[in-house]
């Protein structure tokens, strides 16, 4: 069999593994007075052993990509992670090194590796693991833990201790780097005989099968399939959410039959597939443009109206209808959700009379009603649609129509109204400030008008807050310099790698661990953890050669 730790896959954004529904751990209770004693006796344990040194946390924050290196009784396969994980592992000579700074550096202070001091110091050590468990943050969390495992510390840990930890790396960015300590946790778990539950094995599926990518590969499935079987043979029953994130891996590989029989597996384990599973299948078959199985599809979907009347099911078949190039069903699915969005708005309006004639109103609604409601999604679906048919006034109105609905924006819809005014003629400012192209010829009022636009464009993504991506940077930049205002291209870009950078680091200040700080502070800074949001913007290749050659 292939052995799942074969490849280090990168990011990805979607999927349908319902992780967030995993029940939230309670904060171990720490007594304060042991707290306190086991901070005292680290403190002067650190002054004994060296008063010119660093103390044990800066000694820790020292180590944060400090992790194991492979036990004589590793398998073959954890040695392979091991060597891809290796610049999260410091090799042992460092390790030593550090000890010996941290102990043996004065050779009249032997003594600090008694018995006492080694109870003292994992007092200390366990102690500030609990502190940063608390905040959730793996960024926080992943120094203390590495350090408790090179001091063999981590075997006074429970198995609750370790679904915490687990939770925090699930739920952290979508990195490669994230995904490096989420590999050796489970490696580490199944080292001291935790066996991974139903959910765990989920999260685990959909990290594997290609989060951390922006585009999934084959090998992506084949591993996921992997860790399937290896579920199966732990005599772990498969759930809804497993088969879902096999599903929609399958189908973003464009592997429809795997998809198919995974959808046939389902049904024979007596599992009942909701909107998200006929949504995936919906969507793949867009994707390979067979429209008529996607119709006849939804067509059988009808008869489930739990189902049926869902804004994931018609946004399915709304990106389908999209990319075939069915410009017009895509225009009359849209404006029945749209309307059903202006009716719900109505009702909610006269929420009074609503609540006169509460009995048989709602059933009256719902078949008035026969599109479900439009959301952000189908917004960004129909103006991308609108987009690939250059119809960009239409899908402009179609913008400013989801403001008047209450519905916030995302990135990616700026992204793709950029995008539309990219690989424009280059124009140029002469000294009178009229805009000229390559050969010199003043332009009409086309250009001016479409860098209007875009800079209209711009103040509503700032007024509503939208926060920027790195294909905002890239899209926007490229938009103003292809329209001729490079000024405002390289103020622009100025300005975001300014502001990420701001936020970044007030977000490395307040979830910085202070030696005081309370268990009830640092539970409620996991509330300011925002991993949705780009922790920093990654300007394209492209676009620094082309600033590049601008500045120069």
């Amino acid at each position: 069999m292939r052995r799942l730790w074969i490849s280090t896959p990168t990011r990805s954004n979607t999927g349908f593994c319902q992780c967030n529904q995993l029940a939230i751990p309670r904060i171990p209770r720490i007594d304060i007075r042991s707290q306190r004693y086991t901070m005292a006796a680290a403190t002067m344990a650190c002054e004994n052993n060296n008063k010119n040194n660093n103390t044990m946390s800066e000694i820790t924050n020292n180590t944060t990509s400090a992790r194991r290196n492979t036990s004589k009784h590793r398998s073959t396969s954890t040695d392979f992670l091991e060597y891809l994980t290796k610049a999260d592992r410091p090799s042992t000579a460092e390790y030593q090194q550090q000890e010996r700074h941290l102990f043996h550096n004065n050779s009249n202070d032997r003594s600090v590796t008694s018995t006492m001091s080694a109870k003292k110091d994992r007092a200390a050590a366990l102690s500030d693991f609990y502190r940063s468990l608390a905040t959730q943050d793996i960024d926080s969390i992943w120094p203390k833990y590495s350090y408790l495992y090179h001091h063999q510390y981590h075997k006074n840990l429970t198995r609750r201790n370790f679904r915490q930890l687990f939770l925090s790396a699930i739920r952290s960015r979508s990195t490669q780097r994230n995904l490096q300590r989420l590999l050796v946790l489970i490696d580490d778990m199944k080292e001291r005989g935790m066996q991974l539950k139903c959910n765990e094995y989920d999260a685990l599926m959909h990290w594997i099968g290609g989060r951390t990518v922006p585009v999934k590969k084959s090998h992506h499935l084949t591993e996921a399939l992997a860790l399937f079987d290896e579920m199966q043979q732990q005599t772990i029953q498969p759930s809804l959410v497993t088969y879902n994130t096999l599903i929609h891996i399958a189908s973003q590989v464009s592997d429809i039959r795997m998809a198919q029989r995974l959808y046939h597996d389902m049904i024979a384990h007596d599992i009942k597939p909701d909107a998200y599973t006929y949504a995936t299948l919906l969507s793949s078959m867009g994707k390979m443009r067979d429209v008529d199985g996607m119709e006849q599809m939804f067509e059988q979907l009808q008869k489930m109206q739990h189902v049926a009347n869902n804004t994931i099911i018609w946004n399915a078949v709304l990106s389908g209808y999209a990319a075939s190039d069915r410009i017009d069903e895509a225009k009359k699915m849209f404006g029945e959700m749209y309307n059903s969005l202006k009716q719900n708005k109505r009702y909610n309006n006269t929420a009074k009379e609503q609540q006169q004639q509460q009995n048989g109103a709602e059933e009256e609604k719902e078949k008035e009603r026969k599109a479900p409601v439009a959301d952000t999604q189908s917004f960004r679906i129909y103006i991308e649609a609108l987009l690939s048919q250059g119809e960009q006034d239409t899908a402009i109105q179609v913008l400013e129509d989801m403001t008047r609905y209450d519905l916030e924006p995302i990135a990616a819809i700026y992204n793709q109204l950029f995008r539309s005014f990219m690989n424009e003629e280059a124009v140029e400012e002469d000294d009178n400030g009229s805009h000229r192209n390559n050969d010199g010829l003043i332009l009409d009022e086309e250009a001016q008008t479409k860098l209007n636009t875009v800079k209209k464009l711009q103040q509503s993504m700032n007024e509503l807050n939208v926060p920027p991506n790195s294909e905002t940077m890239y899209t926007l930049v490229s938009a103003l310099l292809d329209l001729g205002d490079t000024n405002l291209a390289l103020e622009t870009f100025v300005r975001l790698n300014r502001n990420m950078s701001n936020d970044a680091a007030v977000n490395k200040a307040r979830l910085t661990l202070n030696t005081h700080d309370t268990i009830a502070l640092l539970t409620q800074r996991r509330f300011e953890l925002d991993t949705t949001k780009p922790n920093k913007l990654e300007p394209n290749q492209e676009l620094l050669e082309r600033l590049g050659k601008i500045v120069k």
